[in-house]
């Protein structure tokens, strides 16, 4: 028990350098740094202050954690240099998902920049019955379609939650990435 909670001390202290340091490695990197590789670190982070439900068909019996992006982003390509970390006691698998019908597959779904309100809807819609922790890479998706919503502001990435959103899903958004959120929805 005690190892437990040393473990997710040392994992929360990880995640708050990590997003506390953006700015500044950024501006030591310059162009080193890519937009898309430090929203990767942001995105492979948030499954870590998620809890799933404990049900047979969830991550604690997968061999993988299978984190999906839906159409076309830089993002995949900077996900792609995570693959193979261990995340959630699985190996990461970044999945490219073009359409509707493979979404079973996915622990997490990355919803690209500039994807049409209607369009996600239509995404959000068919995971309705699913723990699909649903992150966006979006400056204005509507608070009611996305459980995490990236922002880039003044060179650091930042987030918008939807913890009311996870629970309909059977998602925990932890309060400690609670905490760290810009917004928290509903207001």
């Amino acid at each position: 028990m005690r190892r437990t909670i040393r473990l997710g001390k040392l994992v929360w202290i990880a995640l708050v350098l990590l997003l506390g340091s953006f700015s500044s490695l950024l501006a030591q990197a310059g162009d080193n740094v890519s937009e898309y590789s430090l929203k990767a670190a942001v995105v492979f982070n948030m499954p870590l202050f998620t809890e799933w439900p404990s049900t047979t068909n969830t991550i604690e019996t997968k061999i993988t954690f299978n984190l999906c992006v839906y159409g076309e982003t830089p993002l995949l390509d900077a996900l792609r240099q995570l693959e193979g970390k261990q995340l959630k006691g699985g190996k990461l698998v970044v999945v490219s998902v073009n359409d509707r019908a493979n979404l079973e597959l996915c622990h997490a779904l990355v919803v690209p920049k500039g994807m049409t309100n209607p369009g996600r809807a239509a995404l959000i819609h068919k995971l309705q019955n699913q723990s699909t922790l649903v992150i966006a890479e979006d400056a204005e998706p509507p608070p009611d379609q996305v459980m995490i919503n990236l922002i880039m502001e003044d060179g650091k990435v930042t987030f918008q939650a939807n913890p009311e959103l996870a629970k309909s899903a059977g998602l925990k958004l932890s309060s400690k990435l609670l905490r760290l959120a810009k917004v928290v929805y509903p207001l």
